[in-house]
Parts: structure tokens; C-alpha cells; sequence
């Protein structure tokens, strides 16, 4: 019955649109360089960039266990080792380095806990003449480094945002404040994925919920820390603390203009970043929902996302003394991973009607407790709203309602960590090589990614999105491609919690000017994505 509860809800979620529609530090990671001794001063280059830089390294014909790094030096007909590039490498950068004079090339993938690295020229000499533009340019120190991540400019334009609200609302103080929000951030957030309420594990019924990873990217941080900072500021001028001082924040995003905007987008359900919610000065549940989550957290307060049928709200820990008011009765189940709370529709009918209100919805998590907080009305921290209103709106049929705990405890949170694009001009355009990483930043192992990469034309690429970053590496004379695939994926292998992935895809374009993107995807879900302005290779 309890299970039916929980697969009704999540229909409806998806119906509705949602809410009304091994590696250490630099000095301690291992690397392994695999060559044969023709690539004898590829090597020697090698090991003293290596040793300038504190790398603990070793050099082997074949490659050996233990090493997160592994630098094979040689292509396809390179002696001993050319069996791994003929493994490992795309077949068109085979084809290259073995017909081309002069042609030279790189190329990355992770296999396992381990990333392969391959520096290769169609002879010694162009394999000697790569490692040293890739070591020159930074293109290896990027390949390597695996604390870097993707930082967006705060510098340049900003967009002001000023803010006013009243605590206690109604009858209480007047407060304000003003932020300058980077128009890079805001163009940044404008392209990223808009993931989808609810969807359902491939094979069976049980549904996953992604919108905490909308919470967890770390490119707003900054912003929403500074953000945090001034309204602790604030409150501590002015003696509020405890459960005031929960109230004070959630007060903050409580005044923001509510809009239904997102909730008829054609898609069903358009939610909004942190970021693009201060932007706008207002949105939806959800869109309040999640900035006031992030706000909470920045404070010191642990909370979670809180979804159900056609709302979203918060829920945040605080200690039971704290919320005085009675609690309706609830029990918390975990179906297929999901933990829901099922409130008690008849209980909170009798204590309404008894006149014991305002209620409390207290989920208990061990030995925490957590506590229902509305982000579009001024109710107190731990306030219910009238959950009876809500079920009778949507002809709810059981007794009790389903509300979704949405959290990143002990669940993965994939995303693309850092990039970098490469250009080498060839007689028919320009190659471009971009490497990606993916790193999980969740507590749990990610499976199930794909990661997808696109140019596209200048012309073709839409607005938003970020500059690139582009390393140029020079010109390859003589070299004429006449392949030209633009699309490239990849399924990914399992990825630990703090584990980074690093691949890279190699394309062919005769245009002056491209565009590209960026694809995370876990299951069918798009869970990061980056648009990168037009620029010339």
C-alpha cells in the first residue's frame, strides 16, 4: 500500500510538471611513464619535468599497477608500447599518425582508478617535439593537476540586486540589502540543465530525484557564502540568534515576489539556480526552495529539499526544544532508496479541528530532527501548512500524504569539474582537442554517466554560456583531414566519491570560428552541462 503511495506521488510529480505541472596531493600522486627506448629523450624531458614539480614517478616498457597517472609515449607502430595506443586511441588519430609526416597528437581516458595519457608522432622525433609543446603550453600541468576546478570570473559587469524585507513579518523591523551579482555567473547558470522533478530508474519503478544536484554546484558559492555572511551580520547586530536566527533567513527568501511563471513552462517544469532566483528577485516553490537550502547551509544549518504533489519546501535540523508548537503525526519509509515521509492526513484533520494549530512537522532521522519550513509564506520554522488543502486540490485517495525528502547525504553528485580546449591548425582548418574532467563531489559512487561533447559552427552556437579556454599549440604542415565528426560520447565507469575522471575528444573543423558544449548525463538525466562561446582555434 505504502509502496503504491509512493509510485502515485512520483506520477503525479512527472504529471503535475513537477510543482503545478586514488589520488592525493601533487607531491604524493604517482606517475608512470610507458616507453621503449626509442623514445629515450621523450623520457629523459619527462622525468625532469616531473621532478621539478615533486611527482614520485617510474618508467616501464608496459604498464604497471599502482600509478593514477600512466604517460605512454608512442603511437600505434611504436615498438612494445603500440599495442596500448592501438587499444586506446581513436581510430582516426591512428590513421593520422601513421600517414601523415609530421603529424603529432595527444590523447586522454581514464580506465578504472587510473588516467591514460598518450603522447604520440608519426616518428620519434614528433614525439619528442609533442611532450615538449604539452609541457611547455601547461596543456600536461592541466592533465595532471587534479585540484584546479572550474572557476567563473567574479570580475567585470555586475548586476545589482537591492532587497527589503520585514522581521518579524507584519509587525517587525524593516531590513535591507544590496548585492552585485557577476554577469559572467549569471550567463554561466542561464545554459545549465533544468533537470526534471522525478524520473524513474531504467528497468523498474523507483524514482530519482536530481533536483539536490541543482543545490550542490559549487560555482555560486562565493556569491551565496557573501550573501550568508551579511545576513549573519545583520542578525548578530541585532541579538538574533537560535531559531530566530532560522526564522530571519528563511524570512529573507519568504519576501521574495512569488511567480508561477516556471511552473506552466512548455517543458512542465523549469527550476531556477540560487543565483538566477536572486537574479529575478522572486520565482516559484521549488526556485525559493532551493535558494533558501543553500542559504541555510552557507549559515551553518543542515537542510534538505522537501518535495510533494504540486509544492516544494525545506526541511532543516534544528534541536526539538527549539519549535513549541504540537506535531501531527508522521512516519518516515525508505522504498527502493527513497525516503518519504507520510503524514497522517486523519491526525492532522482531528488536531485542526480541535483547534490545535499551528502544527509541526517533525521528521526524525536517527537522532536528528528536522523541521518543515516554508519558503513562499511567512510561517514560523516547523509550521505546517495545510496539507488537507492540498490533498483535496488534487483528489488525493489515502490517508496519507507522501512528501519526498530530497537530500545529498549519501548520494552521488557528478559534475564537470574543469576543461580545456587545444588547437592545432592543419592545411583543411584546425583540430581542436578539449579535455574534460568529471569529478563526483557527493558521498556516494556515481554510476551510470555519459559524457557527451559537440562543436558546432559559429554561427550555430546560441547565446549564453562561458568564453573558452584555449591553449594554441601551433601548425601541423602537410596534414589534410578530411574527417569531420563534431559529436562525440562516452559511457563512463564508476566514479568514487572525490574521484576525477579526465577524457578528451579530438574534432575536425574547416570553419574559422566554433562553439561548443558539454554533457553530463546520469541515466537520462542531463545533470551538468556547459555552452562555450564562439571563438577562433
Amino acid at each position: 500500500m505504502r509502496r503504491d503511495i509512493l509510485i502515485h506521488a512520483a506520477l503525479l510529480l512527472m504529471l503535475l510538471g513537477a510543482l503545478a505541472n586514488d589520488a592525493g596531493a601533487v607531491g604524493e600522486t604517482k606517475v608512470l611513464i610507458v616507453s621503449n627506448d626509442d623514445d629515450f629523450n621523450s623520457t629523459k624531458l619527462l622525468k625532469s619535468w616531473l621532478d621539478e614539480r615533486g611527482f614520485l614517478y617510474e618508467v616501464s616498457s608496459s604498464p604497471l599497477p599502482g600509478f593514477r597517472f600512466q604517460i605512454i609515449l608512442g603511437g600505434p607502430k611504436a615498438r612494445i608500447v603500440g599495442q596500448l595506443a592501438r587499444r586506446y586511441m581513436p581510430e582516426g588519430e591512428r590513421i593520422l599518425l601513421m600517414n601523415h609526416k609530421g603529424y603529432w597528437t595527444f590523447h586522454v581516458t581514464t580506465e578504472g582508478n587510473k588516467t591514460l595519457i598518450f603522447i604520440a608522432g608519426n616518428t620519434r622525433r614528433e614525439t619528442l617535439k609533442a611532450t615538449e609543446i604539452l609541457l611547455r603550453s601547461g596543456v600536461l600541468d592541466f592533465i595532471l593537476s587534479q585540484d584546479s576546478g572550474l572557476r567563473i570570473s567574479q570580475e567585470g559587469s555586475v548586476e545589482k540586486r537591492d532587497f527589503h524585507w520585514r522581521f518579524p513579518p507584519v509587525s517587525g523591523k524593516d531590513y535591507r540589502l544590496s548585492i552585485e551579482i557577476p554577469e559572467i555567473l549569471a550567463d554561466f547558470y542561464r545554459v545549465k540543465p533544468r533537470m526534471r522533478v522525478v524520473e524513474f530508474k531504467p528497468g523498474n519503478d523507483s524514482p530519482i530525484f536530481t533536483w539536490y544536484l541543482m543545490v550542490r554546484t559549487p560555482h555560486d558559492d562565493e556569491l551565496l557564502r557573501r550573501l550568508a555572511g551579511e545576513l549573519a551580520e545583520i542578525a548578530s547586530r541585532d541579538g538574533i540568534e537560535g531559531y530566530d536566527r532560522v526564522w530571519f533567513i528563511a524570512s529573507f527568501v519568504q519576501h521574495l515576489k512569488y511567480s508561477l511563471a516556471n511552473e506552466y513552462s512548455p517543458t512542465g517544469d523549469h527550476p531556477s539556480y540560487p543565483v538566477e532566483t536572486l537574479i529575478e528577485g522572486g520565482g516559484d516553490c521549488e526556485d525559493l526552495s532551493m535558494l533558501l537550502v543553500s542559504l541555510l547551509r552557507e549559515s551553518g544549518f543542515n537542510s534538505m529539499l522537501l518535495i510533494m504533489p504540486t509544492h516544494a519546501a525545506v526541511a532543516v535540523e534544528m534541536p526539538p526544544e527549539w519549535v513549541r508548537f504540537p506535531r501531527v503525526r508522521v512516519s518516515i519509509e525508505n522504498v527502493s532508496g527513497v525516503r518519504v515521509a507520510l503524514v497522517d492526513l486523519a491526525d492532522l484533520r482531528d488536531k485542526v479541528i480541535r483547534g490545535e494549530v499551528p502544527l509541526a512537522l517533525e521528521l526524525r532521522l536517527g537522532n536528528r530532527s528536522f523541521f518543515y519550513l516554508e519558503s513562499t509564506g511567512f510561517l514560523r520554522p516547523g509550521e505546517l501548512p495545510n496539507l488537507l488543502l492540498i490533498a483535496e486540490s488534487i483528489g488525493w485517495p489515502y490517508s496519507e500524504f507522501p512528501i519526498f525528502l530530497v537530500s545529498d547525504e549519501n548520494a552521488p553528485v557528478p559534475l564537470i569539474y574543469d576543461y580545456l580546449f587545444t588547437s592545432r591548425k592543419v592545411d583543411s582548418g584546425n583540430l581542436i582537442t578539449l579535455v574534460v574532467k568529471v569529478k563526483n563531489v557527493g558521498d556516494r559512487v556515481a554510476e551510470g554517466l555519459r559524457l557527451e561533447s559537440q562543436i558546432y559552427a559559429g554561427s550555430r552556437v546560441e547565446v549564453g554560456g562561458i568564453d573558452a579556454r584555449l591553449v594554441r599549440l601551433g601548425e601541423l604542415a602537410g596534414v589534410r583531414v578530411t574527417e569531420s565528426a563534431q559529436l562525440a560520447s562516452i559511457d563512463l565507469g564508476p566514479v568514487r566519491p572525490g574521484e576525477v575522471l579526465t577524457y578528451s575528444f579530438t574534432f575536425h573543423t574547416p570553419s574559422p570560428t566554433v562553439g561548443a558544449r558539454v554533457s553530463l548525463y546520469l541515466g537520462r538525466s542531463e545533470v551538468d552541462f556547459l555552452r562555450i562561446r564562439p571563438f577562433n582555434p
